[in-house]
C-alpha cells in the first residue's frame, strides 16, 4: 500500500541521500519543501502502492485479452467490421505501449485526452462484446 496522494514528498525528503543535499538547487528551492517525483509510474507506486497499481495493470491486461479475442473471432468469422476491429486492437496496443513509455518520465497522465482515449477503448470493447456475444460464445 502506498503512502497516499501527494504524501511522498516527506518520505523522499527524509530518505534523500546526503550527497544530494549539498548543492545550490537544494538550498534555494527544495530545503524543507516539496521534492517532485520525476516518473509517473514510480509516482503511482509511491502514492497508491503495488497492490492498487497491480489491480489496475491486471484490468488493462484483461481488456487487451478481451479485445484480442474479439479481433480473432471477427477475423475467423469474416465479419464486415473485422478490419476495423483489428485496427482498434492494434491502436489499443500502441496506446498502452506509448502510455507505459511515457509513464517512465513526467507527463500529465490524468489530462482529459488521455482518459478520454482510454475510456473510449473500454466502451468500444464492451460494445463489441455485446454486439458479437453469440459468435464469442461459440468460438
Amino acid at each position: 500500500i502506498g503512502v497516499g496522494y501527494e504524501y511522498q514528498s516527506y518520505f523522499t525528503y527524509v530518505n534523500m541521500p546526503e550527497m544530494a543535499r549539498h548543492n545550490t538547487e537544494y538550498y534555494l528551492r527544495i530545503q524543507n519543501s516539496y521534492f517532485p517525483i520525476l516518473s509517473v509510474l514510480f509516482g503511482w507506486l509511491a502514492n497508491y502502492g503495488l497492490f492498487i497499481v497491480g489491480i489496475c495493470f491486471m484490468y488493462i491486461y484483461r481488456l487487451v485479452k478481451r479485445l484480442k479475442r474479439i479481433s480473432e473471432v471477427s477475423l475467423l468469422n469474416r465479419f464486415e467490421e473485422a478490419a476495423l476491429i483489428h485496427t482498434l486492437y492494434d491502436s489499443f496496443i500502441y496506446y498502452i505501449i506509448f502510455s507505459l513509455i511515457c509513464s517512465l518520465f513526467a507527463f500529465v497522465w490524468y489530462a482529459s485526452i488521455c482518459l478520454i482515449i482510454f475510456f473510449y477503448f473500454v466502451s468500444v470493447i464492451s460494445f463489441l462484446e455485446n454486439k458479437y456475444m453469440d459468435s464469442l460464445m461459440t468460438n
